[in-house]
């Protein structure tokens, strides 16, 4: 492995999931833009010039907008967009965003028709649908747009997330393995750090520096990560070295020790809320948790909750006074 001053400069990897806190700004204008214009539309439609649109239409506008612009932000919101664009999964995140849109859309013109906005607006419900389908083609777009420029950064090298490994071994050689073979085009490896040079275990990945050496080197480039690979038995060694570390004021990460294996390792739990476990098999879905899980890819939490809160009282109070 290449020290890491043979890299190029490369921009905040942070750029990536801030992308999706940027399309909570983007949606709620562009819903709200093209609201506007087929408002104005409509008002043209029933033979009115927009310089002579009565004052009420200004308030008949500022309440088809409230129901319809502002909530799409938060419909629309997938905090994992630039995990997956930057995996290059632009269809699957289309598919979640039609599928956010669509549960978005049929409430808003749901609310629209009951409520009869459409009788005492000079917007029609066919206004509407167009309105409805511009945003989804526009959005959607917007998407691809920042997906693929994310992608193009990341071929080109300069928005990638740099990591430091700290421990040499077999469990450093699985993680740097892990990491070229996953996400080789989003990760730079910074190398192999390990103060134990002369009696180090046999690994592929040699060390290229110790920690004094990584400090000084973070001091001069970026790093996003450090990650170390020392057993958490070894409690004073990791804290000696995070103590030391804390001078960069990077994230420092302690590698599980199963890194790389079959075992399951990506999904982690809580037991009591405080002890962290890896899931190797979790406990079935039945009745409303199937639904809670499936909809809560698309929809936001709270909403889902308010739903089937009735649902779940139900069941409850059958399940307590009506079931022997």
């Amino acid at each position: 492995m290449k020290a890491a001053q043979s890299f190029k400069p490369v921009l905040n990897y942070n750029v990536v999931p801030m992308t999706s806190g940027l399309l909570l700004i983007l949606d709620f204008l562009v819903m709200l833009l093209m609201l506007a214009l087929f408002f104005v539309l409509g008002q043209h439609s029933h033979g009115l010039t927009s310089q002579h649109i009565p004052f009420y239409s200004a308030r008949e506008f500022a309440f088809v907008a409230l129901i319809a612009s502002i909530p799409a932000p938060f419909f629309l919101y997938d905090k994992h967009f630039g995990a997956i664009v930057s995996r290059g999964r632009m269809r699957q995140m289309l598919r979640s965003h039609s599928m956010r849109y669509m549960f978005f859309i049929g409430i808003v013109l749901l609310l629209f028709k009951f409520s009869s906005i459409t009788d005492n607006t000079s917007m029609s419900m066919s206004m509407l649908l167009a309105w409805a389908l511009c945003g989804l083609v526009l959005t959607s777009v917007i998407r691809l747009v920042m997906g693929q420029t994310v992608r193009r950064y990341q071929r080109r090298g300069a928005l990638t997330e740099v990591i430091a490994i700290v421990g040499a071994g077999p469990v450093a050689d699985r993680l740097a393995q892990t990491l070229q073979q996953n996400h080789g085009d989003t990760v730079k490896l910074l190398g192999v750090f390990d103060d134990k040079i002369l009696n180090a275990p046999e690994s592929i990945y040699k060390a290229v520096g110790n920690v004094e050496q990584l400090i000084e080197l973070g001091k001069t480039r970026k790093i996003d990560w450090i990650l170390l690979t020392l057993p958490p038995t070894a409690e004073h060694r990791v804290l000696e070295i995070v103590i030391h570390l804390k001078a960069l004021s990077v994230p420092i990460g302690l590698c599980p020790q199963h890194v790389g294996l079959m075992v399951p390792y990506r999904l982690v739990d809580y037991v009591a809320d405080l002890v962290p476990v890896s899931l190797l098999t979790d406990r079935p879905v039945k009745r409303w948790d199937a639904v809670f899980n499936s909809a809560g890819e698309y929809l936001p939490r709270w909403i889902i909750t308010l739903m089937l809160l009735p649902l779940i009282v139900s069941e409850a109070i059958v399940n307590k006074f009506l079931k022997p």
